[in-house]
């Protein structure tokens, strides 16, 4: 649970207030914000009541600039099942969903099983239309795109140096025999202080500085201290996860919405755009912020569960991803991953409710978009792990008896013959 609490608590803080590299990276599909004077002020986020989140998290690109994250023409469809055999199945799991998103704010439910919608909920003004925004489950996409890299060779190797690529870090912390994996699991052994309730912490500083044209965000990271060797100790960054981010651009020459359009949206058939929002550097920001509707959520946890295939390519290898989803610093941490179990469940994590859960078990995904009152609630996780925990159950216990129908009608028919 500390792990679990770490990576929900920090992230959110970098929306809109934090940037991380020193130099703007040429960047299209530049937005503007729109203006929305019924929107809530975006650095006041934690402070905002009920009726604001609801507004403000489906409305990120009407208040702060994003890039657009381009579909392509062709969808991939998520069929709803309509087989008499789970009938019983999705009922329950209706019934189930019902119950669930009464306790507490939850927007959006979405459970796909074989590649099919067993359930699909909307709540609280929430539409099949409308964007959410992903908070830190960004985390998990942006590692997935450094696995594109490496496969198309943009990337050479995990095990280069963060100064390959930022040589602004160069004499740093970072300068010291601290890799692009080190980043991915977050043991470089730079210290920091993530608390962004503390205005004298390493995150307070970089958002105080967010609009000072002044200071340069890499000197920032530059003057931070060593506190363990690197590979020896885990400690959440949001600004390393932001440095992945800086990699990626740099070692692909794109900005991350274009890579992820051109890699994964446009080729697996996402439906709508998406929207990354930047920082004051014209940058994505890379641990944060994506707004995507319910149903391309899923589909990204489609692309994970299917193998990191899209459009008939391999996009990320199947190696890569198998050590994305496997613990990596003994802390339930993969490559900006929660890994849930030893077996195949893991999940992207976002603040206020947002999760992608994929087990491989089950060959499922489900996704839970939500507005808690506030960053983490004790609460929403547990009734949130006590509704994933039944619809596993259910989803499992629905197969051991189809498999089992299907023995005994085979074992009716030898009978007969």
């Amino acid at each position: 649970m500390i792990i679990v609490k770490r990576i929900l608590c920090a992230m959110f803080v970098a929306l809109f207030l934090l940037p991380v590299a020193a130099r703007a990276e040429t960047a299209s599909h530049q937005a503007d914000a729109v203006s929305c004077p019924e929107c809530p002020a975006p650095h006041k986020v934690f402070t905002w009541n009920r009726e604001e989140r609801l507004l403000g998290f489906k409305s990120v690109e009407k208040i702060t600039p994003v890039h657009t994250v381009a579909a392509g023409g062709q969808v991939r469809e998520l069929p709803e099942s309509t087989s008499p055999k789970l009938a019983r199945l999705k009922d329950s799991l209706e019934k189930v969903t019902e119950k669930f998103m009464k306790t507490g704010d939850i927007v959006g439910v979405i459970l796909i099983n074989n590649g099919q919608v067993l359930v699909e909920r909307y709540a609280h003004g929430f539409t099949p239309e409308d964007r959410w925004t992903s908070f830190s489950v960004a985390k998990s996409i942006t590692s997935t795109l450094i696995g594109a890299a490496l496969a198309d060779g943009s990337l050479t190797s995990l095990d280069d140096a963060v100064v390959k690529y930022v040589p602004e870090l160069k004499g740093s912390a970072y300068d010291d025999g601290v890799t692009v994996r080190h980043l991915l699991t977050m043991t470089s052994g730079v210290m920091w202080n993530e608390d962004y309730t503390d205005p004298n912490s390493d995150t307070a500083s970089l958002a105080l500085g967010a609009g000072d044209s002044g200071r340069d965000p890499l000197l920032e990271l530059a003057r931070l201290p060593r506190e363990a060797k690197p590979g020896t100790y885990f400690s959440y960054k949001t600004g390393e996860t932001n440095l992945l981010g800086v990699i990626a651009m740099r070692a692909t020459g794109k900005n991350l919405a274009e890579y992820m359009s051109e890699k994964i949206w446009k080729p697996f058939g996402m439906e709508k755009d998406a929207f990354w929002a930047v920082d004051g550097q014209g940058r994505e920001l890379a641990g944060c912020c994506l707004s995507m509707t319910l149903r391309d959520y899923a589909r990204f946890g489609l692309f994970i569960l299917e193998g990191g295939k899209a459009g008939g390519q391999q996009v990320v290898s199947p190696d890569w991803l198998k050590d994305a989803v496997t613990d990596q610093t003994g802390q339930g941490y993969g490559y900006q991953w929660q890994v849930v179990t030893a077996d195949g469940d893991y999940a992207a994590n976002g603040i206020f409710g947002q999760l992608i859960a994929i087990d491989e078990t089950s060959n499922s995904v489900a996704v839970v978009l939500s507005a808690w009152e506030s960053p983490v609630s004790k609460k929403g996780a547990r009734d949130r792990y006590e509704y994933l925990a039944s619809v596993k159950t259910m989803v499992l216990l629905s197969k051991i008896a189809a498999a089992q129908e299907e023995y005994e009608q085979s074992h009716k028919t030898n009978s007969d013959n």
